[in-house]
This record gives structure tokens, sequence and C-alpha cells, in this order.
């Protein structure tokens, strides 16, 4: 491991960075601390092949929780232990040549299961489902800061303190906006993700200026969206507006559908027509007009999805290792490891890594968090605003699924992107047992239909008050 100069102060920076932290958590209050990684997800000040310094800060803070006491709940624990378990078989498999790469990726994706846990227990120990969702309306800002200056600067690398290392990702050669995560498919998800989450605070928060925020970030998100010049993120926007107006059309009305419908697309068009017309970002509408699609395969990934399936065959059980891409470049080969495009496709991607098995292991992964979700959408909670959460998460694990089909968020590129995606899972099973435990509670307090508690507590399995008010 050869080190630059710039990159021996990094790694000592980020080492005495890294103890002060650690004993610092002693002392700062876990929600500082918490919302200090979750606002830090989509800004990799330390990114190497060896690791990040975000994902050095949550296993710091890990092991700092762990020794305090207060990661003491392993919920969902079964799921992630297959998917973990799929990982290290398809390690086994690697190429001897690639196995420290492949360690290095695992140790990356772990940060994403601490993280998860992280986030998780202190939802079960607080119920303070607001501070969460705050800090994603943060988070939302900064991105939104970031893509600003991206949009401004264009191919110009914006540098902090002049250190190279420290820069901002400039737009892509096809003068496409890539965002803090390094890739327009992410970016676009992500924008699409958080207008799923504003309109469900514009829908239960009465407060003015929260509603203002979420106008303002609904319109920032949607002109980003567009300057990436993704065609998936537009096509998820519109799903996830669709369904989350179908989940929540109870509470809205149909007139209140209709309105939102109407003034949402009429938003969209005109910051549609202003990008087109007065920025150099203007490729979305002339890619979407000239997709093609030939025997089920778009145009773009009519190269990728056949070298990835012709791949999958070597090794369909176990796959050829965790982590993607071995070789960054196909005159640079590690060992014999063909150097390979990304198939900017989930199911593609599981399966040349860890095979038939670790799709099995995400099916599983996916559907228990489907199935905890669904059931408890129809719950009444005790606390307002509450209980629209498990149907945003399935709002937004559809419009997951379907993204996922051009794009691959396990890509060892996109750690960040994974963080804030793990968050997102942590929040809505946490909250989904907050809302499970609420209601036997009540139950055992009445005195009556004890028997149907005890009942539905088996169902719901694990354990887990307020209305929304940012």
């Amino acid at each position: 491991m050869d080190f630059s100069n710039s990159q021996y102060a990094q790694l000592i920076i980020a080492i005495l960075g890294g103890i002060f932290l650690f004993v610092m958590v002693y002392r700062l209050p876990e929600k500082k601390t918490l919302g200090f990684l979750i606002l830090l997800i989509p800004f990799q000040i330390i990114d190497s092949r060896y690791g990040t310094l975000n994902t050095m800060l949550v296993y710091l803070v890990a092991g700092a929780y762990l020794l305090e006491g207060r990661l003491s709940r392993l919920p969902f624990l079964a799921p992630m232990l297959l998917v973990l378990f799929a990982f290290a078989l398809s390690l086994t498999q690697s190429h001897p040549a690639a196995r420290m790469h492949h360690l290095f990726y695992l140790i990356g994706f772990f940060g994403n299961v601490l993280m998860f846990y992280l986030v998780y227990n202190f939802l079960l120990r607080t119920k303070d489902w607001e501070f969460i969702l705050n800090c994603l309306l943060i988070l939302n800002v900064l991105v939104a800061i970031y893509c600003g200056i991206q949009f401004v600067s264009g191919a110009d690398q914006v540098q902090l303190f002049g250190i190279k290392e420290f820069s901002m990702n400039p737009i892509r050669r096809d003068g496409r906006l890539v965002g803090p995560f390094k890739a327009t498919a992410a970016t676009a998800e992500y924008f699409s993700l958080q207008c799923v989450i504003l309109a469900f605070v514009l829908v239960n928060t009465p407060r003015r200026r929260v509603r203002n925020l979420a106008y303002a970030l609904l319109a920032t998100n949607a002109l980003f969206l567009i300057t990436t010049g993704n065609r998936g993120g537009f096509v998820t926007l519109v799903l996830g507006g669709f369904l989350f107006l179908y989940m929540f059309r109870r509470q809205l009305g149909f007139a209140r559908i209709a309105k939102m419908i109407v003034v949402g697309g009429t938003f969209f068009t005109l910051v549609a027509v202003v990008v087109v017309n007065l920025t150099e970002y203007d490729m979305l509408f002339s890619r979407l007009e000239g997709t093609t699609v030939e025997g089920g395969v778009p145009d773009t990934r009519a190269i990728v999805w056949p070298q990835s399936w012709e791949r999958i065959q070597e090794a369909p059980l176990l796959g050829h290792g965790p982590k993607f891409w071995i070789s960054s470049d196909p005159h640079d080969l590690v060992a014999d490891i063909p150097y390979m495009l990304y198939p900017h496709n989930l199911v593609l991607h599981i399966l040349f890594t860890t095979g038939v098995v670790g799709l099995i292991a995400w099916t599983i992964f996916f559907w228990q968090m489907l199935a905890r979700l669904l059931l408890a959408r129809d719950v009444k909670p005790t606390q307002l605003g509450i209980g629209g959460i498990p149907r945003v998460g399935l709002v937004i694990l559809a419009v997951i699924f379907v993204s996922q089909i051009r794009i691959e968020f396990l890509r060892e590129g996109l750690l960040d992107y994974q963080h804030y995606l793990f968050v997102l899972f942590a929040f809505f099973l946490a909250v989904s047992d907050i809302i499970f435990r609420d209601m036997r509670e009540e139950v055992n307090q009445r005195g009556f239909g004890k028997q149907f508690g005890k009942q539905f507590g088996k169902q719901s399995g694990k354990e887990p008050k307020q209305g929304f008010q940012a």
C-alpha cells in the first residue's frame, strides 16, 4: 500500500480525529453524534480504495455505544445475517489475487449494518422518530447546496482548502450533474426518494415554516433531478408520486389528490422549461425521446447486461466475490480477472457477486421488510402522524425496486449512498416496531383483549408516539 504525502497526512488526521471522536462520544449527547453521522453521509471527506472516513467514524461510534450498552438490541438480525453469510460464501470463491479487494469492500459494507443498528437502537430507545426525519430534511438541504455549487462550477472541479483529495465532484463529461453520490442514477434516485418524504411532510405538518421548506426542497430536487439527465430518475419520480397519492388516498380525498396532481404536474413542467431553455443541462427529455428497447433490453444496457449474464454463468451459485469491480482499467488487470463494466442492474449485480445464494438472501431481506411494513400499515397508533410512516416506507421500497432495474446500490463506489438507504431501512422498521409496541401496551392497559395483544405481538415479531413537528 503506497501512499502519497497527502494521503499520509489524511490518514494521520483521520486516526487522530477518530481517537478524539471516540473519547467525545462518551460526553456528547447521542442525538448530536448520530445527527453528525447522518449529515456527513454524502460528504466523503477522505475516500480511498482502502475505505472512507465516514466508515471509520461509524465503526468508532458503534464501538463506543457497544461498550456503553446503547447497542443492546439486534432486531431484524436473521435477514441481515443471511446477507452477510452470502457475502462470506462468495468470498471463499473469489480469486486469491482479489481477496484483499473483497475484504476492503466487506469492511465498508459492514459499516452499513452498524449504521442500521445505530439508528434502530436510538429509535427503539427514544421513540424520537421526528429527529431522524428532521435530519433527512437537513441532509436534503446540504445535498441541494452541494448540487448548486456543482451546477454553477460545471466541469471545473472545486477543491476545499486547495487539497486535491478534498475536492467536489465535477459534472460528467457528457454535461450531466453527478451530485455528491458519484453517479447520476444514485443522485436521481436520492431526489426521487426525498420527494416522497417531503410529500409526507406536507401532508402531515401544519407549520408554515416547515411547509415552505418542503416546497423549496421539492423545487430544487426536481431541478437537480432533471439536470442529472437520468431517465430512470424521472420515471421513478412520477411512479413515487402516484404511489404516494394512492397510499394516502383516504387521508387526502379525491379533490385534494386532483389538486396535487395538477399543481405538481404544472410545477414540474415549469421547472423543466426553465432548465431546458435557460441552462446547459437540457439532455433529459432528448434522452427520453431517443430511448429504444430491443428484445426487452434498453439501448444503454445492450452491452453490459449480456456481458454480465455471460460471466454469471461461470459461477451461478456463489458468485465471483462480494466486490464487483476488481480490474478498474482494461489495460491494468489484476491477475487474469477480466475487466467488467457495471451491469446497471441490481439483480445482475447480486448474481455476479454472490450468486443465487446472495439473490435468495437479499430477497428474504427485502421480503421481511416489506411484510413488517405491510403489517404496520393498517395499525392505528396512539401517536399523531406516525401511522403514515410505514406507508411512506412501502412507497419508497417500491421506488427502490423499480429504480434498481437500472442501477445497483451495492456497487463499491456508492458506500455513502448505501449508508443513506440503511438509515431509511432502520427508520421505517423501527417506527413499525414502535407502533406495534404502543398497540400492545394500549391493549394491556385496557385490561381486555390481552389474548389478541399476545397474538398480535407474535405476528409482528420484535418490539417496537408524537406528531411530526420539524
